[in-house]
């Protein structure tokens, strides 16, 4: 701004126009320093021309009221801040917010202020102003983002909520388990993937939410960031920070803990909250001669079974099928029998005068190996003091001479049953969730009314912070980067010289040197281990298929992608506590979807610091407008917080599908228990986890290359020609000290550069609206907006 060189004692004059504003309180220091407190009318005079003196311009002061301004409007808009208005002495006052242009009703005149060269840190806001600022920020920035993730976690409330009330009074319930569907096994496979994959669709948008809404609370407000400063210490801006959690006030460290906490409930119960449950038939199998067959007489031994039992299977014949040793060995080698029931092994045999040879059963429940009878006739296996279970490969090789009971099998008949299966759900773990999910709504709810300083929240708005009000404690440092933050290369503050010069060598750093080297390391590490741990796993499913199946992929697959698989199950066996058994179960189940969030959160950090560090370095390639959280002027608003949405979306989909696949890997399987006259035996009920082999094989495929991609997006290079701050406040605010007379540079489109191009030794470069030239290898560059005012 223009100023003319006033008399001695006497305020100064501002040319075109000449407004002087005569300081006389709290508000009007205030005002000068760029902190304008607006409440009442401000006192300032008008000179029509500017050959009047300070005398005549004070002689006719006029009274202005300024009715409606926001610091940063852009110039082009200037043309509007003042225009005539008479007060009650019929002389002309001024009154911003109508057109310059439009002549006054009662005047005619139009304003004598040329807006081209006016400060609008000059003009002091109004309270009115701050009002309706206030009442618009909390619809627009941050705050939109946080209203769209608080609607979506509603969204996802209400589902919750309505499905569960719906279940609850439509279906019977107990022990806390409701049965949705019982029918055709193919039809409730089918209805389990798709329920999970909505399941998974729902804790994705709670997951992106909650991570919006924390990395929020943990970005510092300008007032934050200058106590940091002022103890020589930085904070992060525009990625998730712990490092922030020490300097944040303990409400929004108490809600970013909610946030955090309230998830891991989520993650580890969510995807069981719906499971299938298949049906295991207790079996009996009797040695008979083929004369039984035809209904030739038997005898039984009381102690050894009823003879109701051998009446209805010898008059329910129809319901038998001729499997020979082979097939009758593999199919009856697996724990579970969920098509086939009672079997009749056809011996050689004679009986004396009875059909009936021998008598044994078979509990699928039981602690004892359900498939021992069939080995029975081969040596026991022993390893320690162990005898181990039956090996049905082995027995297989020797199906010519099997033997049951010490009686010679020739062939089997075996009972064929309907399959049972059943698609429930679990209202205590749906109450769980949707109390978490109720408690991230609040979170979310309080963060958006909650009354707060602005937050940095990205880059563009630390930028913009700076360049408004410059920070005191990085003068002279305008070639600082992170580089120099971290190893301590720069001098504490109170013990470094007037100016700081330093040598500009550019370099092209990978985007590798974004994230800090723990971050890497971490993230890194903590993938390979997961993935190396998932291909542990996948060995021990290969090893602990049953029945003596293939482990080729075609007969995996055959096995079903995410499908419940009497051969594929981790130990079933009944237990006394139902309760406690599906809760041990439950976290065995989804113990990995924990781990996968936070996998997650580590991997979208990585990109948001190499992202942020690439917007950075493009600053000094082109002259580009802020983005930042609440755009005003020509500045630009944010995307999803530092990600683009090209990035964003992806990796919320990738996200999505990494959990729908582990959740398709490892399950939570009930199984009914019927015994072998078809009763259901609740009793015995057995709860376990089943897994896919197929499945896991696509969560190592999709995993890998998740983290190949991303260690290859760190070969990428930045653009030269600035010091990169990365996240660093301090490095952030030492590139924002612009010239002067660059006052609302923070609404103007800006770049990075030397901001003087002058013969002195020593240059200086600054964000800034103004024309700047590239930094001169090997040339020193410090000073601050003070020093080049000099």
């Amino acid at each position: 701004m223009l100023r003319s060189s006033p008399a001695p004692g006497e305020p100064p004059t501002l040319l075109c126009p000449l407004i002087t504003q005569r300081p006389s309180s709290d508000e009007d220091v205030a005002a000068e320093s760029g902190n304008a407190i607006p409440s009442k009318r401000s006192n300032v005079s008008l000179d029509t021309h500017p050959s009047h003196s300070p005398v005549s311009a004070q002689s006719e002061t006029e009274e202005y009221e300024i009715r409606s301004f926001q610091s940063g409007v852009h110039p082009k808009h200037w043309s509007q801040i003042l225009v005539p208005k008479h007060n009650s002495r019929g002389q002309a006052t001024h009154t911003i917010g109508q057109s310059r242009d439009k002549p006054s009703p009662k005047s005619g005149k139009t304003a004598l202020l040329d807006p081209s060269e006016g400060d609008p840190a000059s003009f002091p806001e109004s309270a009115l102003s701050a009002k309706r600022r206030k009442k618009v920020t909390r619809v627009t920035g941050w705050r939109a983002g946080a209203v769209t993730c608080t609607c979506s976690a509603a969204v996802v409330l209400l589902v919750n909520s309505g499905l569960t009330i719906w279940a609850t009074h439509s279906v019977p319930i107990q022990d806390g388990i409701g049965t949705l569907i019982d029918g055709n096994c193919s039809r409730i496979k089918s209805w389990g993937i798709w329920l999970h994959l909505a399941i998974n669709v729902l804790g994705t948008l709670l997951l992106g939410a909650s991570n919006y809404c924390m990395q929020y609370l943990t970005s510092p407000t300008r007032e934050e960031v200058d106590k940091a400063h002022a103890k020589r210490r930085w904070l992060d801006i525009g990625v998730p920070s712990y490092r922030n959690l020490f300097c944040i006030p303990w409400d929004r460290l108490f809600l970013w803990s909610l946030l955090g906490l309230s998830s891991v409930p989520l993650h580890l119960m969510y995807n069981s909250a719906v499971f299938e449950a298949l049906s295991a038939n207790e079996y009996d199998v009797l040695v008979v001669t083929e004369g039984f067959l035809s209904g030739a007489p038997w005898e039984i031994d009381s102690a050894r079974g009823s003879s109701f039992t051998v009446r209805r299977l010898q008059s329910n014949l129809k319901a038998f099928k001729r499997l020979e040793n082979v097939e009758c060995m593999k199919a009856y080698g697996s724990r579970l029998q969920a098509g086939k029931r009672n079997l009749l092994a056809i011996s050689s045999s004679s009986g004396n005068g009875s059909s009936l040879l021998g008598l044994t059963s078979s509990r699928p429940g039981g602690v004892s190996d359900p498939t021992r009878w069939i080995c029975a006739f081969l040596p026991p296996v022993v390893r320690g003091d162990r005898v181990l279970d039956c090996d049905v490969g082995n027995a297989v090789k020797h199906a010519n001479t099997w033997e049951i009971m010490d009686k010679p099998i020739k062939y089997c008949m075996s009972e064929m049953v309907t399959e049972h299966c059943k698609l429930q759900f679990s209202r205590t773990i749906m109450i769980v969730v949707i109390i978490c999910n109720l408690v991230k709504v609040c979170c979310m709810l309080y963060a958006i009314l909650r009354k707060s300083g602005e937050s940095l929240v990205t880059t563009g708005d630390a930028v913009a912070s700076f360049l408004e009000r410059p920070d005191t404690t990085t003068g002279s440092m305008c070639l600082m980067d992170k580089a120099d933050i971290t190893s301590r290369a720069v001098l504490p503050y109170e013990e470094r010289p007037a100016i700081c010069p330093k040598i500009w060598l550019p370099r092209r750093l990978f985007w590798f040197n974004a994230p800090s080297v723990a971050r890497w390391c971490f993230c890194v590490l903590l993938c390979i281990v997961a993935l190396a741990g998932t291909g542990a796993l996948l060995q021990l499913g290969l090893g602990g298929i049953r029945n003596n199946l293939s482990n080729d992929l075609r007969s995996l697959w055959r096995m079903g992608f995410g499908k419940v698989n009497i051969n594929s199950m981790i130990s079933p066996a009944s237990n006394p506590d139902p309760r406690g058994d599906i809760l041990r179960q439950i976290l065995l189940a989804n113990a990995p979807q924990v781990v996968l969030s936070f996998l997650y959160l580590m991997y979208n950090g990585l990109y948001t610091c190499m992202l942020q560090g690439d917007e950075w370095s493009r600053y000094a390639q082109k002259r580009r407008a802020l983005r930042v959280t609440s755009p005003v002027g020509k500045q630009r608003s944010t995307y999803y917080l530092t990600l683009p949405y090209t990035y964003a979306g992806p990796l919320l989909f990738c996200s999505g599908l990494m959990h729908w696949l582990v959740s398709q890997s490892i399950f939570l399987v009930r199984i009914t228990i019927y015994a072998a006259d078809g009763t259901e035996n609740i009793g015995d009920s057995i709860t376990t986890c089943g897994y896919s082999c197929i499945a896991i094989i696509f969560v190592i495929i999709v995993g890998s290359i998740m983290l190949l991609v991303g260690v290859g997006t760190g070969f990428r290079r930045f653009h030269a020609g600035i010091p990169l701050a990365f996240s660093c406040s301090a490095a952030i605010s030492a590139a924002c000290h612009p010239p002067p007379g660059d006052g609302h540079a923070a609404v103007l489109p800006v770049m990075w550069g030397v901001v003087k191009g002058d013969d002195k030794a020593v240059g200086h470069c600054s964000f800034t609206s103004h024309e700047v030239v590239p930094p001169v290898e090997g040339r020193l560059y410090a000073g601050t907006m003070d020093e080049w005012s000099k």
